[in-house]
């Protein structure tokens, strides 16, 4: 052993070998960090493209609207749980509904066909023309925008969730003490696909439904009609409309006891208004009352006591 052996200790070629080793780990550290880092950064920005593929919450709000989801759809079928459903349909120049109500013990469906309203009796098959100025599209029109309503522009550049492949949107909204949850469900083409309500489901949408609700009207010309006028009894300042029936379909309709003519006047529940065939307003109409040309009707207050000033 030389001097210097003793002096600073030896060596064999494996020392030699594993001090060239632990050199070698510092880099292979850093190459695994590196990979590491690299793959974090691609991660990152592949979350940030999708993040930013997704629509804004105004978005969301602008295309479904009940218009463009008929015009990009064709038609439209919502119900839940329980319920038999709103079924919309766009037409050659209006929006067709049917409301189901199987229910109900008066009717099956009420149907918006050509901008007026008909009912469709329990046995799905008789028909009526329903002559109040209410129209199931007047409902249908707010079953969506009363839910998108409360999107304010605060909430407008948030981006949905995604899970199980559809995009996810929670609004919250203080009430109080409360805070009410609203949670749409989309497809991805933004189209609504459920609501919910605190976790409850409050609507299922389906798009390009085909139902042959409006069958029951196949029977009748529905453009060869006869002219109803109406006369009223308690207050004949009061003027409604002339309603164009088809010409042998059973007659219904309820009113209000409130001028149609003032939409800012208080409207009552009660009392109801007849309908009735002649002046002294005993013979009611019911659904089986055929119409003809020129037929006048007369509305005044239902039961005994018609004394006006009570109700006005």
């Amino acid at each position: 052993m030389s001097d210097r052996d003793l002096v600073y200790g030896s060596s064999d070629e494996n020392d030699i070998d594993l001090y060239e080793e632990k050199k070698k780990l510092p880099f292979a550290a850093k190459m695994v960090l590196l990979g590491i880092a690299a793959i974090a950064v691609i991660a990152i920005v592949i979350y940030a493209y999708t993040w930013y593929k997704r629509p804004t919450v105004e978005e969301l709000q602008a295309y479904n609207n009940l218009q463009n989801l008929l015009y990009e759809k064709n038609s439209m079928y919502l119900y839940n749980e329980g319920s038999d459903g709103t079924y919309l349909i766009m037409g050659d120049a209006y929006m067709q509904t049917a409301m189901f109500y199987n229910n109900s013990e008066k009717y099956s469906a009420d149907l918006e066909y050509d901008g007026k309203r008909y009912v469709v009796g329990k046995d799905g098959e008789s028909v009526y023309c329903f002559l109040s100025q209410f129209t199931p599209s007047s409902v249908s029109k707010n079953i969506l925008s009363m839910h998108f309503s409360g999107i304010t522009p605060s909430e407008y550049n948030k981006r949905p969730s995604v899970k199980d492949g559809k995009y996810v949107y929670v609004l919250e909204k203080k009430i109080g003490s409360n805070t009410l949850k609203t949670k749409f469900v989309f497809n991805k083409d933004m189209s609504v696909s459920q609501i919910y309500m605190d976790d409850i489901l409050i609507q299922n949408i389906e798009y390009g439904v085909q139902k042959d609700a409006f069958a029951p009207l196949g029977k009748y010309d529905l453009k060869d009609t006869a002219k109803v006028n109406f006369i009223n009894m308690y207050d004949p300042s009061v003027e409604y409309k002339t309603y164009n029936v088809p010409k042998g379909m059973g007659i219904t309709g309820t009113f209000l006891s409130f001028n149609p003519n003032d939409p800012d006047a208080e409207r009552p529940s009660e009392p109801w208004l007849g309908i009735y065939l002649d002046k002294e307003c005993t013979i009611p109409i019911d659904e089986t009352t055929k119409i003809e040309e020129n037929t006048t009707l007369y509305l005044n207050l239902l039961g005994d006591d018609r004394e006006v000033d009570r109700y006005l």
